[in-house]
């Protein structure tokens, strides 16, 4: 029988480079943890089977990532960071994303680099009522990124090679701001590169904001329509009842 994996749960870390760093593990839970003010909040490398479920990552630094994944898998679910210079950062990593908020980053919310692929559609509902949360789907990514240089377009999403699984996703992700120096790009919602591959995603039965036009999405082909007026209803406190832990496969 193979012992459970290495945990971190119920911290309070502060005031570091790296809140988390980690390499090279077949599994890890990380939860419930409070990561404040760190460069990084989050940094795994080749760790095959993370969960890293609701934890407050939340920084007045703006210098690096929230939670970078480097050639890892697992599930990402019910976080809220904040404060840094991108969201969640992914690397030739596709984990499981559910119900993360993700506000108020430099430049992105989620940044979904070479050979990456989330699983971001409408997961099952799991726990006891009251307290239901979704495995999967449900994250709420909006009014990221859009200050100041030429390098900062303003998009909730970025992609770079890659794509994502979304399409009903009950994702809701808005920028509902309007420009005021030094806050200058709210427009895109998602964007990639110019040059290179055109990038296909279909993103239907998403919510989009008050807002919603094709050329929101950048350089990207997305299809988007149907997409939901309103953001989709959640399940009841996403970072409580009862804990299951899946692999990347959603086993």
């Amino acid at each position: 029988m193979l012992p459970p994996p290495p945990q971190i749960t119920n911290c309070n870390i502060s005031s570091s480079e790296k809140g988390i760093w980690v390499s090279n593990l077949p599994g890890l839970l990380i939860q419930g943890n409070i990561i404040t003010n760190t460069a990084c909040g989050i940094y795994l490398s080749n760790v095959t089977d993370a969960q890293i479920t609701g934890n407050i990552i939340q920084s007045n630094r703006e210098e690096l990532q929230g939670i970078i994944l480097l050639s890892s898998s697992g599930v990402v679910r019910a976080n809220y960071i904040s404060g840094h210079t991108v969201g969640i950062h992914l690397a030739n990593s596709s984990p499981i994303l559910g119900s993360n908020r993700i506000t108020s980053n430099k430049y992105h919310g989620l940044y979904i680099g070479d050979g990456s692929i989330p699983y971001m559609r409408q997961g099952q509902w799991l726990g006891r009522p009251p307290n239901m949360y979704a495995t999967s789907g449900y994250n709420k990514i909006y009014e990221n990124g859009g200050y100041e240089g030429e390098d900062n377009d303003g998009s909730e999403i970025y992609f770079v090679n890659s794509n994502a699984e979304m399409s009903k996703g009950c994702n809701s992700i808005y920028d509902n701001r309007d420009p005021s120096p030094p806050l200058i790009n709210t427009y895109l919602l998602m964007n990639c590169p110019a040059e290179g591959n055109q990038i296909y995603l279909d993103a239907r039965m998403n919510y989009w904001g008050d807002r919603v036009d094709p050329d929101r999405f950048g350089n990207l082909s997305v299809e988007y329509i149907p997409y939901s007026e309103t953001p989709c209803p959640e399940p009841d406190d996403p970072a409580a009842g009862e804990f299951v832990r899946m692999t990347s496969f959603g086993n």
